[in-house]
């Protein structure tokens, strides 16, 4: 059976365990259910009253429980118990001491970064104007200029130097994307997203990182002990590492369409300004809309170009994950990061 992620989109709403069942009550007292058997990750919005029963069931079930903040953003998780196969985390962190097999990893995750980034924006190539196409044909040759010397990188800094610059030169094309749009964009900000494209980019990528968190624990993986990502007390490398791969073809490309289908306008957002510095969030109904597109997004079905099979969107993730175990534990020769097509 096909599980898929349950997003509870009612504030306020009691969600509690009825037989086999997840019930969703809101404050009208409307009654929605869905069989546990179906669930893969429940995901709770601030406000969700959830009763204890439901939890344990949840935990027994092996279903991560996530719960988002009045943003979007992840605000923590309880998760099942990890897995017991310390042999493949004794051979992870074998890896990770190794600074050899460190740097390689780490360049073959900002490499496949580079590599679907250039495949998205040539993507875009094809449909936009003559003068906006060579800008972004000189973004795209830059972009390969960039992979290039970071095939020679030897040293972890030179490999998230090259990361940087290709970042950079990724996010200088969006003022070109969005320009048959009402968004505007002033370059990446994070904490807090400055805009409204940067308000759904941070959402995205904090959905993302869910999925890769899980995919960590499901394998067997230590989500803290990581490659790429500078080390720091209580930040999951890993799972921050798998997302590299990702972050332009699963999140990206699914922002990019919410908005030139107008399924999300720059009226679906509010400005905090009881911040220091303006900080734009989505609205209730919004963040509602953006959800429910989310789940159907990663329902898709594409091929996997190294298993060659297909799969749900949404599983890929867990795919890579392990892809990344069995590189670990010797069954295959190198890591086959995820390139998009």
């Amino acid at each position: 059976m096909i599980k898929s992620d349950l997003f509870i989109t009612e504030i306020e709403s009691t969600i509690f365990l009825t037989n086999s069942n997840i019930c969703c009550e809101n404050e009208d007292g409307i009654k929605k259910q869905m069989p546990l058997e179906q669930i893969s990750t429940v995901i709770f919005p601030q406000g969700s009253k959830v009763t204890g029963s439901l939890l344990q069931e949840l935990n027994k079930k092996h279903i991560p429980a996530v719960f988002l903040d009045w943003k979007g953003h992840c605000q923590g998780r309880i998760e099942p118990f990890i897995s017991k196969n310390s042999l493949l985390r004794r051979k992870q962190v074998e890896f990770a001491l190794d600074h050899k097999n460190q740097e390689n990893l780490a360049k073959i995750f900002v490499t496949a970064k580079i590599k679907n980034s250039r495949t998205w924006l040539m993507r875009h190539a094809r449909n936009i104007d003559f003068d906006k196409e060579n800008h972004l044909s000189s973004a795209i040759n830059e972009l390969k200029k960039i992979e290039f010397k970071l095939s020679s990188a030897e040293d972890l800094a030179t490999i998230r130097g090259y990361e940087g610059l290709a970042a950079k030169e990724y996010f200088n094309c969006f003022p070109l994307l969005l320009s048959n749009t009402s968004f505007q964009w002033n370059g990446r900000s994070r904490r807090p997203p400055k805009d409204e494209v940067n308000c759904l980019l941070s959402l995205g990528y904090s959905l993302l990182l869910s999925d890769t968190l899980s995919a960590c624990h499901i394998v067997g993986l230590d989500p803290y002990i990581g490659f790429l990502h500078e080390e720091r007390a209580g930040r999951p490398e890993c799972a921050l590492d798998l997302m590299e791969e990702f972050r332009c073809a699963y999140v990206d490309a699914f922002i990019f369409s919410l908005i030139h289908k107008k399924v999300i306008t720059e009226n679906d957002f509010i400005i905090n300004s009881k911040t220091p510095i303006l900080e734009y969030q989505l609205k209730p109904d919004a963040l509602k809309e953006f959800l429910l597109k989310w789940k159907e997004y990663k329902q898709r079905e594409i091929q996997h170009p190294f298993l060659k099979s297909s799969h749900h969107w949404g599983h890929f993730p867990l795919l890579q994950a392990r892809l990344l175990a069995r590189f670990f534990q010797g069954t295959i020769d190198n890591y086959p990061a995820f390139l998009w097509r």
